[in-house]
């Protein structure tokens, strides 16, 4: 098991992720394809659960090789970015049904979405510029800055 881990997070590494489960695809793709992550026990051991509270929306991610996924039933702040990159993301996802408005006004995350980094994902989520690593915290309250820096020593 350890050896196909350290194989896995070597192609990560060099940029090939044939061997990561994939978590969402593009419009062009059929979403009956969609892997769980529930279906994949074998992921779950590097994978780290982690929220983000901010300006009364509440998300919850899970961390993985890949990057940050972001769970359904995670809501968006109402506001928008101002920053033309994530505020076209955050468009693109309402578009493709990712991100739906409920009946409370609310805007929602309706499946499963992997972002490349935490501060992407909570950017889109708070609607500005943030920093990820310190907007997503573990069940004991710690950043990933704080979870990383723990992890090295």
């Amino acid at each position: 098991i350890l050896i196909s881990q350290n194989i896995k997070l070597l192609n990560g590494a060099l940029g090939h992720k044939f061997l990561e489960n994939q978590i969402s695809y593009k419009k062009e793709r059929s979403p009956t394809k969609i892997e769980t992550l529930e279906q994949n026990d074998n992921s779950s051991k590097n994978e780290k659960e982690l929220n983000l509270s901010a300006k009364n929306t509440i998300a919850k991610a899970i961390q993985t090789d890949e990057g940050i996924v972001v769970l359904p039933g995670s809501e968006i702040s109402e506001k928008q970015s101002k920053n033309y990159g994530y505020k076209t993301l955050r468009e693109e996802l309402i578009q493709d049904g990712t991100i739906q408005k409920v009946q409370n006004g609310r805007y929602v995350f309706m499946k499963k979405h992997l972002f490349s980094s935490p501060s992407a994902a909570a950017a889109v989520i708070v609607g500005s510029a943030t920093n990820g690593r310190n907007a997503w915290k573990d069940k004991n309250g710690h950043s990933l800055n704080e979870i990383e820096k723990s992890e090295i020593k």
